[in-house]
Order: C-alpha cells, then structure tokens, then sequence
C-alpha cells in the first residue's frame, strides 16, 4: 500500500473520507512516521501515522500541520 494525498485544510476544516470527518474520528497513534510529498507545495514533510476506524474497517492515514494552522492528510491505499 501507498499513501495517497487526501487533503489540506486550515485549522479544523473537515477532512472528509469515507463519509467520516478525520477530526472527529478517534485517532490511535503508531509511533510510525514517513516522508511524504505534499502535492499542493511540492516539499516533503515528516508526517505522523495514525488509525482509526470506520465503520469495521482500519484507516490508517497520515497527518502533519506543514505550516502555521495548515494541515495535510494523506491515506494508506
């Protein structure tokens, strides 16, 4: 699997994925990280990985705030 970039936003603009808004989701940390590309400013940024679940099925994404109240998600497909 590979991640993919979901979306960006600003403070907590909702993440839309599978019908479920990612900020309201419980989030487990990994204690993983990876070195993504964000599309949108075309830098790699260090980013946290996270699970949840929806629905009975496991998520895992990636998140990093990539500036000042500005936020990247990323998902694992």
């Amino acid at each position: 699997m590979a991640f993919k970039f979901l979306q960006a936003c600003y403070g907590s603009q909702p993440v839309i994925y599978q019908g479920i808004d990612l900020w309201k989701a419980d989030w487990i940390e990994s204690h993983e990280s990876q070195i993504l590309l964000e599309p949108r400013q075309g830098e790699k940024y260090l980013f946290d990985i996270y699970y949840t679940t929806i629905g009975k099925k496991k998520i895992k994404f990636a998140f990093q705030e990539i500036t000042n109240n500005v936020y990247a998600f990323f998902i694992d497909e």
